[in-house]
């Protein structure tokens, strides 16, 4: 009898099968749940399109081709006139049997193959006669030459038996006899009108007639009729001929011509055909590539949807490299859309337990530890995960039903789920990013995640790990990582060093493993990610020059500069004073303040993914330059402002021929084409280039700027620091702070030069 401490799991016999292919009538069998964003995207996009080619990767294991699958079922349960056709790598048969130099595939066993296939999963549909022929003809054609000419032959022998009968007359009797014949008759007849004066008719002068049409007119048209009965044979005969020979010609461009105009004969009578081309990853990645650049319109213009199953390795290869950003390469167009699977999330594998238990008899948070602890022996990957529960079982009930039974938990299965939470909280509340387009980067970081958990979990107490140090992001993960497993007393810091990672100072830590983990991992983290903290600087660095402008106008105009406090009570209402310098800094400012207000309180949850954040500091980056790119307009506008007595103009160089010109013409022929804007007096007895971040142009004429420093001045904002000449002014503008008191320097400059 069993014991009734022990706990007790009892799971569905058909736990272990897999979601079956639509391709018959029957009701979907096997487990599948989860993948709801993915399962949406793919089934709308069955629905959605007529043609086109999907690629379906990912690493192994992580359940693409059910994910194909059970879109299809949802898709046929709303248009019935879906047919399925499944090819796999062994049937597609693309390895060449005698290889050329330049071809690793045998095109023509290729489209045999879909023609086949095609054959095979429509001969028991429903479909209207007319196609069924067309499909079976074109099998035949494609596949069957000795039936061809079978049936060639009967259908000759099938005119009639007429037909057959005159054959055998024909072996007698030749053209040149049969004509002697009828003549001779018709003869014969004539004659004997002719002497017996018969009276055929009535009228005598016709009876004089009928021995003449006898005698040639009768027989001649005769001749004529069988002539011409002789001329439509041979003119039948050689149409079947031109038939056998058209037949016949089945090279590969006919062939797919052919089953072209099949899959538009298909849509016009409202089918649509689906080709799942599964195992991709079992075949050479030169051989796939290959398959796709020779049957490029067919899988991706003709009426017929060709979804492909493969590795991540057919995804790579299709997608800009890091040395060729600007350029696609060829193969990106072989897919017109493209779906790259990760390891399933927490929530998925949590809902594939729960589907596949029948009855359990364990408390729920044992429950959860043992599925946390199989779900990371398995690294999220459901192959392995179905592996990893078979491991599990027991024994099996009276119904034939797997058993899980055990006495109690293990140390090792707590440490385990521990890890592997840490791993689906760090992942899931903060790095995983929601676009299709990122999950690439989301597998690449789960997998890198469970990689390095693993390597921690099965080494030993005192075990040294330190944190990568490059700016990848599954090296900040791991950091973020470590540093999660550090707050909850599995890893002691044993040496810290910082690195410069994109322009935010990072700890780079050494730790020692403790060999637990001691602490229970929580539900969310409450820590920002080191993404988070980066999005957090640059918005910092931007309020930060808006900070600098505004407080070195106060200064300028002789006022109290402004405390961080004051700023950021009301920062708003300073940031708007930046417009009026002719810089939009507000809208960005709005935008993002929010989340970054929601940031720094620290009050988790947060509600930002990785992908959100991290697009939001790549905008702040580009508005930063772009106002920096802009402070000769916003700094020419403040001091003119600040100088409204003196009643200055402001132009650009190049519209204004007057300005710079005589002794500084050689300042204005090298600094005319980058658009830099002048200050100038009506008189133009003194005249203020300001230019951005062309310091180089600017130091080439550094001679001459001193000549005409009297009359004229530069000055140019640069993102490195130089030595100065007499009427050159460089505004050094990477550090805020620095800048705001260069920037009020140079005015005060400025203003001297102005009077005199």
């Amino acid at each position: 009898m069993r014991q009734s401490n022990k706990m007790r799991i009892v799971l569905k016999k058909d736990w272990d099968i897999n979601i079956n292919p639509p391709t018959d009538d029957r009701h979907v069998q096997g487990s599948f749940v989860g993948r709801e964003k993915e399962l949406k995207l793919l089934t709308n996009e069955i629905l959605r399109r007529t043609s086109g080619a999907i690629l379906i990767s990912g690493y192994r294991g992580v359940g693409k081709t059910s994910l194909v699958y059970k879109a299809l079922w949802e898709a046929k349960n709303k248009d019935k006139n879906i047919i399925v056709v499944l090819l796999n790598a062994a049937q597609l048969e693309a390895e060449a049997e005698q290889k050329s130099e330049n071809s690793k595939i045998h095109p023509r066993k290729i489209i045999e193959n879909l023609i086949r296939r095609l054959y095979s999963s429509t001969k028991d549909i429903n479909l209207p006669n007319d196609i069924k022929e067309d499909v079976t003809k074109l099998y035949k054609k494609a596949v069957a030459k000795e039936f061809r000419l079978l049936e060639n032959y009967q259908r000759k022998q099938e005119f009639s038996r007429q037909a057959i009968e005159e054959k055998a007359y024909e072996i007698l009797l030749n053209e040149a006899n049969i004509k002697i014949m009828i003549f001779l008759t018709s003869w014969t007849i004539a004659v004997a009108l002719q002497f017996t004066n018969a009276s055929l008719t009535p009228w005598t002068s016709l009876n004089k007639l009928i021995p003449l049409i006898f005698a040639f007119p009768l027989p001649y048209a005769i001749n004529l009729w069988y002539r011409k009965k002789l001329n439509l044979k041979e003119l039948k005969e050689e149409i079947e001929k031109a038939e056998e020979l058209y037949e016949f010609d089945s090279s590969i461009g006919n062939l797919e011509f052919d089953l072209e105009q099949l899959h538009r004969k298909f849509k016009a009578n409202g089918k649509k055909l689906v080709y799942v081309i599964d195992e991709l990853d079992k075949l050479d990645l030169d051989q796939v590539i290959e398959v796709l650049k020779f049957f490029k319109n067919l899988f991706t213009l003709s009426d017929a949807i060709f979804i492909f199953i493969g590795g991540e390795e057919i995804y790579n290869y299709s997608e800009r490299s890091e040395e060729n950003l600007y350029y696609r390469p060829k193969e990106y167009t072989y897919f017109t859309s493209k779906y790259f699977l990760c390891r399933p999330l927490w929530s998925d594998l949590n809902k594939f337990f729960d589907e596949i238990i029948e009855t359990k008899e364990i408390d729920d948070k044992n429950l959860e530890l043992l599925k946390r602890a199989i779900a990371f022996e398995a690294e999220n990957d459901f192959f392995d995960l179905i592996k990893f529960i078979k491991d599990r079982i027991t024994g099996f009930d009276q119904e034939n039903r797997p058993i899980i039974e055990i006495d109690s938990l293990s140390e090792d299965d707590i440490k385990k789920a521990r890890f592997h939470k840490a791993i689906t909280v760090l992942f899931e509340g903060k790095y995983m990013a929601l676009n299709p387009s990122k999950w690439l980067e989301n597998e690449l970081i789960l997998r890198k995640l469970f990689e390095h958990a693993h390597n921690i979990y099965s080494s030993y107490t005192g075990y040294q790990i330190t944190d990568p140090d490059t700016d990848r992001v599954e090296d900040s993960a791991i950091r973020d990582f470590n540093l999660f497993l550090y707050r909850h007393g599995a890893l002691n810091v044993q040496s810290e060093t910082s690195a410069t990672i994109r322009g935010m100072d990072i700890k780079i830590r050494t730790y020692n493993y403790n060999g637990i983990i001691p602490s229970e991992i929580p539900d969310q983290l409450d820590e920002l990610a080191e993404f988070e903290k980066r999005f957090i600087n640059t918005f910092k660095s931007f309020a930060e020059y808006i900070f600098a402008l505004i407080n070195a106008f106060r200064i300028l105009q002789g006022q109290k500069e402004l405390t961080h406090e004051e700023f950021w009570r009301n920062p708003t209402q300073y940031v708007q004073q930046i417009k009026n310098w002719g810089f939009d800094a507000l809208s960005q400012f709005n935008a993002h303040y929010p989340v970054y207000n929601n940031l720094v309180s620290q009050k988790p949850p947060y509600s930002y993914k990785r992908d959100d954040i991290e697009n939001r500091t790549k905008q702040i980056e580009n508005h930063i330059r772009v106002m920096l790119h802009n402070l000769p307009n916003i700094i020419s506008r403040m001091f003119v402002s600040l100088n409204a007595h003196l009643n200055l103009q402001l132009q650009n160089l190049q519209q204004n021929p007057s300005l710079f010109s005589g002794s500084a013409i050689q300042i204005r022929n090298a600094l005319n084409r980058y658009s830099p804007l002048v200050i100038f007096k009506q008189d133009l007895s003194r005249q203020i280039l300001l230019i951005y971040n062309q310091i180089n142009a600017v130091m080439s004429v550094k001679n001459q700027i001193k000549d005409n420093a009297k009359t004229h001045r530069i000055v140019c904002f640069a993102d490195r620091k130089e030595r100065s000449v007499e009427g050159l002014h460089i505004i050094y503008i990477n550090d805020p702070e620095s800048m705001k008191d260069e920037i009020v320097e140079l005015f005060e400059e400025l203003n001297r030069f102005l009077q005199g």
